[in-house]
């Protein structure tokens, strides 16, 4: 394998959907409440793919100095366990996307200024720092909190809560609480995604000494949580659409529920690594294919 098919496999492409959902649903809710502006959206949308992709390098490089890599692991290889990218260029990676990622926050907010007003603008770019420090620290540090079993709510808040409601107030400047419920049901299906991770990787997890939710609680546990996220989702985004649809075939939004579902049954059933492995996959499209079809919904 070349450098840059390295590199490109480094940024883990097939995630990026899920920074992309967030950004589609926070700016089509400001659509449908008639506020709009297309550079907040592209400046957006760049710095949350930037943030993920900075996660995934991060990440590549974290697992590999912390053990979590071995010949054990199930999941794609990665470009510093074997070698390919050596450890400092992939830090010199990590280097170059927390400075784009900067970048690309700080046009993000200054585009957003006449909208949010100054002082809004510097907690934003507070939050801007932690994202990108919360990107590194998942397990590129000596103390990574993704050990801990902490990743979940880390996804679940910059891929829901934060990048959801965040994108709708830069849109907007408004702070409608009722967002919180579409931010948060998209937050739990990004951290369906990496219980699935956590799943298929169970066995290299838990040699490593990385405590996920899945080696802390068991198998058995990991897979009732997954339904918890899966459901708690879809009644968060029927609830919002209670409260904003007009017309009752708007709840057509539904019928790429059945592909969350067979996620979630595939899962339970599961019973070896290899086959939760194409499921990871399958829920990040499944995320992406329902984010659309809501969003198709609040439009008509």
């Amino acid at each position: 394998m070349n450098k840059r098919k390295a590199w490109i496999s480094a940024f883990r492409l097939h995630t990026l959907p899920l920074a992309l959902c967030c950004i589609l649903l926070g700016n089509a809710i400001a659509l449908a409440e008639g506020k709009f502006n297309i550079a907040i959206f592209i400046l957006a949308f760049l710095t949350a793919i930037l943030l993920q992709v900075l996660s995934n390098v991060a990440n590549d490089y974290g697992d590999f100095k912390n053990g979590a890599d071995n010949d054990m692991r199930v999941g794609p290889a990665r470009m510093t366990h074997q070698k390919i990218i050596s450890e400092k260029e992939m830090k010199g990676g990590i280097y170059a996307l927390v400075f784009f990622s900067l970048v690309s926050g700080i046009s993000l907010i200054l585009v957003s200024i006449p909208i949010i007003g100054m002082a809004t603008a510097i907690v934003l770019f507070l939050i801007g720092l932690m994202s990108i420090a919360a990107a590194i620290a998942y397990t590129a540090t000596s103390k990574p909190y993704g050990y801990s079993g902490w990743g979940d709510v880390s996804v679940f808040l910059f891929f829901g809560v934060i990048g959801v409601f965040g994108s709708y107030y830069l849109q907007t400047g408004l702070f409608n609480s009722y967002i919180l419920m579409p931010a948060a049901g998209l937050g739990f299906l990004c951290a369906g995604v990496l219980n699935v991770n956590n799943i298929r990787d169970f066995e290299s997890d838990k040699d490593a000494g990385k405590k996920t939710i899945a080696v802390r609680a068991g198998l058995g546990i990991a897979k009732m949580y997954h339904w918890s996220l899966i459901l708690s989702a879809l009644i968060l985004f029927v609830a919002f659409g209670y409260i904003k649809y007009t017309h009752v075939y708007q709840y057509a939004f539904l019928l790429p529920a059945i592909l969350l579902i067979m996620n979630g049954i595939r899962v339970s059933k599961s019973k070896h690594a290899k086959e939760v492995m194409p499921l990871l996959k399958q829920l990040v499209i499944s995320t992406l294919l329902f984010t659309v079809s809501y969003i198709a919904s609040l439009m008509l």
